[in-house]
């Protein structure tokens, strides 16, 4: 099966150990049959409004990098021009870099948790009437990202709370993790020299001193969170095992509460038919196979 022009000099499948490896001759960017090392750390969430536009921010503002990507990048995405460390972030993409870890040395992933009920309630910049996420999505990725954080020293979840509530903490637990991390400033100092885009402007609404206020503002929205969970299921075990509550008792704040059916601005539920599963399967598989092969497309980066 052609696979694109770009590939060249394809030898013979060879059969060893009952496995057929595909050779081919090396791509321009890469040396000893392998792409020459450009470390990147790639910002994901276990879902949209963690946290992850903050934490590419504090990431790329204080410590010394030599590139970042705007906004939103994904990671099947190459940033150019190649430099020796990059910042990238990509909300929604917590399960497929799971993926790309696996075949890729020189990957980090930083991978935000949040409170689902805090989740749920959060609205974004560009569409502030709206709530933005659900607990679907949440719980779709969530089991996945903590099973790999557990077993992956680069796979590596931080919770937002803790960011926000002791930023200078979670900035030493980093270095801790990524030693090669060179400190410029300290995260809680952030806003004093932050930068950011457009873009993350309007996710983060705002620049400003780093705040917990927004911990527990779910408290604020009790129909809404009513609401979620009726649609989507109860997430106690959940609440436990992340170390969000050490038992039911939160619950009986909502008791009486009537629920706000109000739609999040991401669908509530996949409506996707076999057929479109399995495309979206396939997709994902020849982004995979692309990346390994090194024939991803390219993006522009902010250089320092």
């Amino acid at each position: 099966m052609l696979i694109s022009e770009s590939i060249q000099d394809f030898q013979l499948c060879q059969i060893q150990d009952k496995k057929c490896i595909l050779k081919t001759a090396l791509h321009p960017n890469q040396k000893n049959g392998r792409f020459r090392k450009v470390k990147r750390i790639h910002v994901v969430g276990v879902a949209s409004r963690t946290g992850t536009t903050l934490m590419a921010e504090l990431l790329h503002t204080c410590f010394k990098v030599d590139g970042y990507a705007e906004h939103e990048l994904s990671i099947f995405r190459r940033p150019r021009p190649r430099v020796d460390l990059v910042v990238t972030k990509s909300p929604i993409e917590a399960v497929e870099s799971i993926k790309v870890l696996h075949h890729d040395p020189d990957l980090w992933v930083i991978c935000m948790l949040r409170d689902p009920r805090d989740v749920v309630v959060s609205r974004h910049g560009s569409r502030p009437e709206l709530y933005w996420t659900n607990l679907r999505l949440w719980k779709q990725a969530v089991d996945a990202a903590y099973a790999e954080s557990q077993r992956n020293s680069r796979y590596i979840l931080i919770r937002y709370e803790d960011m926000v509530t002791t930023p200078d903490k979670v900035q030493q637990d980093i270095e801790q993790r990524l030693p090669f991390l060179v400190r410029k400033t300290p995260f809680s100092r952030f806003h004093e020299i932050a930068k950011p885009s457009s873009g993350s402007l309007k996710a983060m609404r705002g620049v400003r001193p780093i705040s917990n206020k927004s911990v527990g503002s779910w408290k604020d929205h009790k129909p809404r969170l009513v609401a979620q969970l009726e649609l989507h299921g109860d997430i106690q075990d959940y609440l436990v095992k992340l170390g969000y509550e050490s038992d039911d008792s939160w619950k009986k704040e909502l008791e009486g509460v009537i629920a706000d059916n109000q739609e999040s601005f991401k669908p509530e539920f996949d409506d996707a038919s076999l057929i479109q599963r399995m495309q979206k399967r396939w997709k994902l598989f020849s982004r995979l196979l692309r990346y390994r092969l090194g024939i991803t497309r390219k993006a522009s980066i902010i250089t320092k």
